[in-house]
């Protein structure tokens, strides 16, 4: 049996109040999550739109943490998205960019072999993003270890953790 190549890939910025909640989120996980490993990486990055796809190219499935602003769900609710899912909602760091779903498009027409063949997005909905401080609101702080438990058990679905 082949191993599947996962990325586990965590998006927000740590400096702007709620916006950093998956770096939150990994770190309630990472007592869980192997040191080294072939089949899993784990990379944090501050970006958007085109420049995600250097990051999940050559990568059979990527599980994506991120605060999301919905405006459906009160701040703290974890759900699990699909990219289509959150066509208005994935990190566009300019009005000027593409965001994250019409960038996958992109990448499927251009090298359709080295997209992965599932993306999830383990999301928090989160209230305030604007503010510069590294501490998260009550509501969304609060729901960090909903949010590792449920990253962890994708990961454990897909074989890249025990």
């Amino acid at each position: 049996m082949v191993a599947m190549r996962v990325l586990l890939l965590v998006l927000g910025n740590p400096i702007l109040c709620d916006d950093g909640v998956a770096f939150h989120v990994l770190e309630h996980m990472r007592p869980n999550l192997p040191e080294e490993s072939d089949d899993l990486a784990i990379e944090e990055a501050c970006t958007g739109g085109m420049d995600l796809l250097v990051y999940v190219m050559d990568f059979d499935r990527v599980l994506i943490l991120d605060a999301v602003k919905t405006g459906r769900d009160p701040p703290g609710t974890v759900r699990t998205y699909r990219v289509e899912d959150l066509n208005e909602s994935i990190h566009v760091d300019s009005p000027h960019h593409t965001n994250f779903s019409t960038a996958l498009e992109l990448g499927h027409k251009v090298h359709p072999e080295r997209m992965p063949v599932e993306i999830l997005i383990v999301g928090v909905e989160v209230d305030n993003i604007l503010d510069f401080t590294e501490e998260l609101t009550p509501a969304v702080e609060a729901a960090v270890p909903e949010a590792a438990k449920v990253a962890l058990g994708i990961l454990e679905g897909w074989g890249s953790i025990g």
